[in-house]
């Protein structure tokens, strides 16, 4: 029996290293790095955006950010004509206009910037984008602690589709989660397709418990080619996390229960999925929700939940 259950754990050993294996030759197929030898730098775009404003906000102020400027201005200039009317290329124009005022203000010389940076933030054009920095007042807000305090997963849900304007507001929370250095990587897809459903329902582990005719289901996603070196290549799990619980949060504020269906299959089975959903090389599949409105009453695992003295920790 022992050598029965040595041999048990050897397999399972070695399936964790054959995904992981795969897992890192994905990722460097597909970070950051790659992708900019193949002529994609929305993300190194991203990164510098969020560079310039953080050194617009620092209390101190003084000249700064004349290189990232430049690099930011090269990468803009070998955009295609598709590019220039991506959401990245115009939130770059705006930082960099952004930029350009707050040294103007500051009364900052501007001979320190290369004349070709200033020529080209001249040739910017305003868009519905407003990057830079913005004043923000903290409003006390009780019913946060209602919402995030009362969620429980919930697999039993009425047979009515999600309205388009409560949908609406839990993406508008997915949009705010936190993101690393405000890359974005993360999306979420509403799978509507009959096909798509049954495939999914055929693979997605712990289903036990979901009447899948009154489920409408989503797929959260991040994606590779925004990560930056190895030391962040489970960045893009803690995002898509952080983006979904904000999500299911949104749709609980608006009547809507919601379960995380977790997505941790083979590598086999993720990359069947990934291909069968159209998801691009770099796009990888964090989990899967389950959701809608509430029934009147539901039966719940009471789950509870550690104390806090056992979760908190000062060092």
């Amino acid at each position: 029996m022992r050598i029965t259950n040595k041999i048990k754990n050897l397999g399972r050993a070695i399936l964790i290293y054959r995904d992981s294996l795969r897992d890192a030759q994905e990722f460097a197929e597909n970070y950051l790095i790659s992708q900019e030898e193949r002529g994609y730098f929305a993300y190194r775009i991203m990164l510098l955006v969020h560079s310039l404003e953080k050194g617009m906000c620092h209390k101190d102020k003084r000249p700064f950010g004349v290189n990232k400027a430049l690099t930011l201005v090269n990468l803009l200039k070998k955009s295609t004509s598709e590019q220039t009317v991506s959401f990245e290329y115009k939130l770059a124009c705006s930082v960099l206009m952004a930029w350009l005022l707050m040294w103007d203000n500051n009364g900052w010389n501007v001979s320190d910037i290369p004349s070709q940076v200033i020529e080209w933030i001249k040739t910017c054009k305003p868009s519905e984008l407003c990057a830079g920095i913005t004043e923000y007042s903290y409003i006390p807000n009780t019913e946060f602690a209602d919402v995030v305090l009362s969620r429980h997963s919930a697999r039993e849900f009425q047979n009515n589709q999600i309205r388009k304007k409560d949908l609406d507001f839990a993406l508008s929370c997915f949009s705010v989660a936190p993101s690393a250095c405000n890359r974005q990587m993360c999306k979420v897809y509403l799978v509507k397709d009959k096909n798509l459903r049954i495939l999914l329902s055929k693979t997605i582990l712990g289903l036990s418990g979901f009447d899948m005719e009154t489920t409408t289901l989503f797929v959260v996603t991040y994606d590779n080619a925004a990560l930056h070196y190895s030391g962040e290549r489970n960045q893009g799990m803690l995002n898509a996390g952080l983006a979904a619980m904000n999500f299911v949060n949104g749709l609980h504020a608006r009547g809507i229960g919601s379960c995380f269906m977790e997505w941790s299959n083979e590598a086999k089975e993720d990359a069947m999925i990934r291909k069968a959903l159209k998801l691009k090389s770099s796009e990888r599949i964090a989990v899967t929700i389950g959701a809608g409105y509430y029934v009147e009453k539901s039966i719940i695992p009471c789950s509870c939940r550690r104390p806090i003295d056992s979760v908190f920790h000062v060092l």
